[in-house]
């Protein structure tokens, strides 16, 4: 349970003052925040998982063959397409790097 003066830093982060900031308000933005960027990473991770499964069918390439490769397991590509998982940037360089065989750049660079 966060306590008030924890309320107040977080209501100072945001808001630039912790004068006239009252808890319920403070909480209220604090949720807004919290859904939107919740609504960021779904689209996010939507463009990603989007991006990797046409680049992997665009190199014929099968989701075994670029786990693999990329040195991850099947399973957690499988997830990372579905977007039933979040993918860590580690797994992510090592898709583009060694699955793909690309640079980050390149990879960022159509599509996003």
């Amino acid at each position: 349970m966060v306590n008030e003066i924890q309320i107040y830093k977080l209501c100072s982060i945001y808001r630039g003052s912790i004068y006239r900031v009252t808890k319920n308000r403070c909480i209220a933005v604090l949720y807004r925040m919290k859904t939107d960027l919740k609504e960021l990473e779904k689209d996010y991770l939507e463009k990603l998982s989007k991006r990797i499964i046409s680049l992997r069918k665009e190199k014929g390439i099968s989701q075994e063959k670029l786990a693999n490769e990329s040195d991850i397991a099947r399973s957690l590509m499988r997830g990372y397409e579905r977007q039933e998982r979040n993918i860590s940037f580690g797994n992510l360089v090592r898709i583009i790097k060694l699955g793909f065989k690309m640079e980050v750049e390149e990879f960022f660079s159509d599509g996003f």
